[in-house]
């Protein structure tokens, strides 16, 4: 069993903030570039309910805020991505 973590690439930190976008497609790592393909994977091990996450995007976007190296317009494309995210994972 491997641990799923983080590492800080998937909030774009290597980017400006206006090549974040949402809805572009993004290769997952260390296990299959397919991000659904990796999540199938994990399926069989104690994931979090992946629906409770519908909505969450208020709590993310409060997290965001408090970041004083996290500017506004970063916030909005952040919390819309993580938003677009969750969506592409329901049913998991």
């Amino acid at each position: 069993m491997a641990p799923l973590y983080d590492n800080g690439t998937s909030l774009w930190s290597s980017l400006g903030v206006d090549d974040i976008s949402a809805l572009s497609p993004f290769e997952s790592k260390p296990f299959d570039k397919n991000p659904k393909q990796q999540l199938k994977l994990a399926a069989t091990s104690s994931l979090p309910n992946i629906e409770s996450l519908a909505g969450s995007e208020n709590a993310f976007n409060e997290l965001l805020s408090k970041s004083p190296t996290i500017s506004s317009e970063r916030r909005e494309k952040l919390t819309l991505s993580w938003k677009e995210r969750v969506k592409n994972f329901e049913g998991y």
